[in-house]
């Protein structure tokens, strides 16, 4: 398998080209049949480190949302409820 892009100018444009169409992308028609193996498996391993990274980051914002919560409004009772709460109340 082939170690970062050392491919002819024209193939390494072309696989920029694709790669908007993210797992989907096909290896160009320049990449000789030898090497169109390793580059299909090259593109599908991208887009799977991609996909990881992305997760990785939403469940860290996710996570850091929680901590800011947890921070902000603790254990504090909310104005919202001494509001409910007075009306229930009322009634």
């Amino acid at each position: 398998m082939p170690t970062g892009w050392d491919f002819l100018p024209g193939v390494r444009q072309a696989l920029l080209d694709e790669a908007a169409r993210l797992g989907e992308a096909e290896v160009p028609v320049e990449v000789s049949a030898s090497s169109a193996a390793d580059v299909e498996q090259a593109i599908r391993l991208s887009f799977a480190h991609t996909f990881r990274i992305v997760m990785i980051i939403g469940a860290s914002l996710a996570a850091l949302s929680v901590i800011m919560v947890l921070l902000l409004i603790g254990g504090r009772p909310v104005a919202w409820r001494r509001v409910l709460a007075k009306k229930i109340i009322r009634n």
